[in-house]
């Protein structure tokens, strides 16, 4: 139910792996997490000879198949003969599959997340869990043995701390500071050039944004933001070369 219901799936794939259908039956009554239930689906196979493979799966329309997270779906195969055209000829059906599904746990809210990345981090505050070991281990914290392994902390200064811990998550901080510093000292004192406050807004613009989001593990945008603290280091120590040279 909702914008984004979720269904169960299938898709259709023919020889030259091409997906020539996707489709749908409902789940029925709600499931709760860790809930299991069987279906009996019956799937209309295309009319076309040749060798289908089948991958059964959940979809959260306009989102994501499961698998594509979970890495797991069900797989079946189908061969149909004969010269029939799809125009007049019924199309052979795949007899029913039981296809068993395991619903992730829900998402946790950002709170929780931070609630829980702090006691993750009080087990190792020197050197904390690892880089990016926080979205693959939290969930043995909740007692889970399932659970979406893509979800970072949602804060940029969070992750860092329960990933490195306070000897290499303070010395990181302090060069941020240090960095931030100069940037507002440069603003306030109006020694920058038009290009230079572009980039001191982007740069500030990423400090705000971590607060709600985690994103150097991310290509682009880390590379982005890496990007800008290096042209706004070149463009500024130039800038105060020049102006110690007049």
């Amino acid at each position: 139910s909702g914008d984004f219901p979720i269904r169960v799936g299938a898709r259709i794939i023919n020889e030259q792996n091409k997906v020539v259908a996707e489709p749908r039956w409902q789940l029925g009554a709600p499931l709760r997490a860790g809930e299991q239930r069987q279906f009996d689906l019956t799937l209309t196979l295309p009319s076309q000879q040749g060798n289908y493979q089948v991958n059964w799966d959940l979809v959260e329309e306009k989102i994501t198949w499961f698998g594509k997270v979970t890495g797991e779906n069900v797989q079946t195969t189908a061969h149909i003969t004969g010269s029939a055209s799809a125009y007049y000829a019924p199309s052979p059906s795949l007899p029913s599959q039981a296809v068993t599904a395991t619903f992730l746990p829900p998402d946790l809210s950002r709170l929780q997340l931070w609630k829980l990345a702090f006691q993750m981090w009080r087990a190792a505050p020197l050197l904390g869990v690892g880089l990016d070991n926080f979205r693959l281990t939290y969930g043995t914290q909740l007692g889970q043995t399932r659970w979406n392994d893509t979800l970072h902390t949602n804060n940029w200064y969070v992750e860092t701390l329960v990933s490195f811990g306070l000897l290499a998550g303070l010395t990181f901080f302090a060069g941020q500071a240090f960095l931030l510093l100069d940037v507002a000292k440069s603003l306030i004192n109006f020694q920058v050039s038009p290009f230079q406050l572009a980039i001191a807004c982007a740069i500030t613009a990423f400090y705000i944004h971590g607060l709600l989001d985690y994103f150097l593990l991310f290509n682009a945008t880390g590379l982005l933001f890496w990007l800008l603290v290096g042209c706004w280091l070149i463009f500024h120590n130039k800038e105060t070369r020049l102006n110690d040279q007049l």
